[in-house]
């Protein structure tokens, strides 16, 4: 399959790109997702996020000459 990875610790988990389960173990959803289905996530919601991301740190960076990006997800 395309774009295929190996899985990390996370994804193991069901806690990746695309979340499958909620921190009590129960599905996030009634069945998996196809690979279309994920995809278009990614370039509707997930490409777009972090192009406007990197927009404003660059534009941040342009008037201030640095940036501080603190990461928070866990």
């Amino acid at each position: 399959m395309a774009g295929r990875r190996a899985a990390s610790f996370r994804a193991l988990l069901g806690k990746a790109l695309v979340w499958r389960t909620l921190d009590d173990g129960r599905p996030v959803y009634s069945r998996r997702l196809t690979v279309a289905e994920v995809q278009q996530r990614i370039a509707r919601y997930h490409a777009q996020y972090h192009a406007r991301l990197r927009g404003l740190l660059d534009a941040s960076h342009a008037r201030f000459g640095r940036v501080v990006h603190i990461n928070c997800h866990r």
